[in-house]
């Protein structure tokens, strides 16, 4: 099993334009199948009728496969069942809505659910979540925000989730191998229903930032991975759906160990996950009087720390980065040559 590694405190942002993501003014609906691997009607007609959900609402709703128990289950899986108080399974829900789906009815609320994701997607968003995300080896980085759209009152929080698409997994009345859809495998945030965004009046315009970093699961198909954020607002001991949000697309540092320039420079960080006072940056030169500069830069961009600035010859050069006095966080380490090439290798100090 993979582990959180960390949470960056959020930061109330009002229009600075610190962070680049976008949060797009739009509402979907947040469509979940309360389910589990060892249920028969889960395999049989529940199977079917999540799949012409997914068919006929990929534009307008984010899709969750919450398995509260077997062998696909996870915490927030069964946090969902017990938030939307799931008598049993399947069950399946939009928003916080009970569906009413039945074996005898299924034909009739495909067509009713359709009717309220559409009625939906035509409401003005209160508020939405944006990604910035990073597959790098083992390790998905996130960068979210949440933005409010119009002034709203209440207790709202953040809650980030990894969802694996095509699980290949047995399931009852199906299949030794059933490929199973976009299912909830953990949440990013240390709360299953997110941290605390604001309890209170929050004002049209208002942002929030948060940062995860976790290790990904060894046994989860890495393309087949998701990120969606989830906006909810606590009403007494539930948590009612605001807006969701996805990105299946992640930046990766694979590049990162290819040179600025073939013929001048190599570089590579080690480790890229800190839990100690320092980490190795590692150059090799492949000529000589090259002049360089190697910075740390923080995740708002500012300055950290000036490792290295001068001229080196050919040939391989270490250099530690000393860790000791930063705070836990996601950290860009620059090197950067005399014609302005950069190369940016991120760092994660637990």
């Amino acid at each position: 099993m993979h582990k959180r590694l960390l949470t960056i405190c959020f930061a109330i942002l009002m229009c600075t334009g610190l962070f680049a993501q976008e949060v797009p003014e739009v509402q979907k609906t947040l469509l979940t199948k309360v389910t589990a691997t060892w249920c028969p009607n889960c395999g049989s007609w529940g199977w079917d009728f999540f799949e012409h959900l997914i068919e006929d609402n990929t534009e307008t709703a984010i899709f969750v496969g919450a398995h509260h128990s077997g062998d696909l289950s996870s915490a927030p899986g069964s946090a969902f069942s017990e938030n939307f108080n799931a008598p049993y399974q399947p069950y399946f829900y939009a928003g916080n809505v009970d569906l009413g789906v039945t074996n005898g009815n299924v034909a009739a609320k495909r067509i009713s659910t359709k009717e309220i994701v559409d009625a939906n997607a035509l409401i003005p968003p209160v508020a939405n979540t944006g990604f910035n995300a990073d597959l790098t080896g083992e390790f998905l980085s996130v960068d979210a925000k949440a933005k409010f759209f119009q002034e709203a009152t209440g207790d709202f929080y953040l809650g980030v989730y990894v969802l694996e698409n095509g699980v290949i997994n047995n399931q009852a009345s199906n299949s030794t191998t059933a490929v199973h859809p976009f299912v909830i495998r953990d949440a990013l945030t240390d709360s299953e229903f997110g941290n605390s965004l604001m309890n209170g009046t929050i004002t049209a315009g208002t942002e929030f930032t948060q940062n995860f970093a976790i290790q990904v699961d060894p046994n989860w198909n890495k393309n087949n991975l998701s990120v969606i954020g989830i906006i909810w607002n606590k009403v007494d001991d539930k948590y009612q759906f605001v807006n969701v949000n996805s990105i299946n697309e992640f930046e990766s540092n694979a590049t990162a160990v290819q040179t600025i320039d073939e013929n001048l420079l190599s570089v590579s960080l080690y480790p890229t996950l800190v839990n100690k006072t320092s980490a190795q940056l590692d150059l090799n030169l492949k000529t000589n009087n090259l002049n360089i500069s190697v910075q740390v830069f923080n995740q708002n961009g500012q300055l950290i720390n000036s490792v290295f600035k001068g001229q080196l010859n050919e040939g391989p050069k270490s250099l530690e980065i000393d860790t000791d006095n930063l705070n836990a966080g996601i950290y860009y380490v620059n090197v950067r040559t005399e014609d302005g090439a950069v190369l940016t290798k991120k760092m994660i100090v637990q």
